[in-house]
């Protein structure tokens, strides 16, 4: 079943839920979980989830939609560190000190689950498999910024698109979405932000990609034509 923007889905009933939740739980086991997860009201385009500073108190899951979360600097520069698709979970970054240290804002209309960390925690510690499946989000977490400092190690414009739009497709396939097609959430100054790149960088190397038929782009829709010559861009060996 399709989540769309449904903020009064069960986790049961969600197309999520292999992502979010690990298989083999039980009917109970499931309606507990269900009775933990909260569903806050829509975000829309610019809404805060929370801000750097905020008490933490609960983690997130987008269902629908995608954010960006972002860091200030001393003099008040914005820094996107990260966008997150459906299944991914945000505000890890608030358990080890009990605050959140960046800023959640939504991209475009979006469907959050609130999970309030205590009873999850507690939940988690009766139920095994869901214990183990919490320690497999947050170790995707570190993955995931190994990742993100691979792409921003690279110091080619063109590998890092590359690479970015190559870990896309992987998040999009582990959604059981097409790795091929799909419409980018972020605007090319978002995009740019977040690799480090001027817009202007990002739209050359992009228009690049196109006309050699590697990527097909039209405004924010993009296809994978190529993925084997898009990984020789990335500077991924195969």
């Amino acid at each position: 079943m399709d989540c769309s923007h449904n903020t009064n889905i069960s986790c049961n009933n969600c197309r999520l839920s292999s992502v979010c939740l690990p298989l083999g739980l039980t009917p109970k086991e499931l309606t507990q979980v269900d009775d933990i997860v909260k569903h806050r009201p829509l975000l829309q385009k610019q809404d805060h989830l929370y801000r750097a500073g905020d008490k933490f108190e609960c983690l997130y899951v987008v269902r629908s939609g995608c954010v960006k979360t972002i860091m200030n600097s001393e003099s008040g520069e914005e820094k996107i560190t990260g966008f997150y698709l459906p299944g991914d979970i945000v505000g890890i970054d608030g358990i080890s000190e009990q605050t959140y240290h960046s800023s959640t804002i939504a991209l475009n209309t979006s469907s959050i689950c609130k999970i309030p960390f205590e009873k999850i925690e507690l939940l988690a510690s009766t139920v095994p498999d869901l214990q183990r499946h919490m320690f497999a989000i947050m170790s995707r977490e570190v993955v995931t910024d190994q990742q993100t400092m691979m792409i921003m190690n690279k110091k080619k414009a063109d590998a890092r698109i590359a690479a970015f739009l190559l870990s896309l497709s992987t998040r999009f396939q582990r959604q059981k979405l097409s790795p091929f097609h799909w419409t980018l959430p972020m605007s090319r100054g978002e995009l740019g932000n977040y690799l480090g790149l001027t817009i202007e960088t990002v739209s050359r190397v992009l228009t690049k990609l196109n006309k050699k038929d590697i990527i097909s782009v039209d405004k924010r829709d993009v296809s994978i034509n190529n993925i084997l010559a898009l990984q020789d861009v990335a500077e991924l060996s195969t």
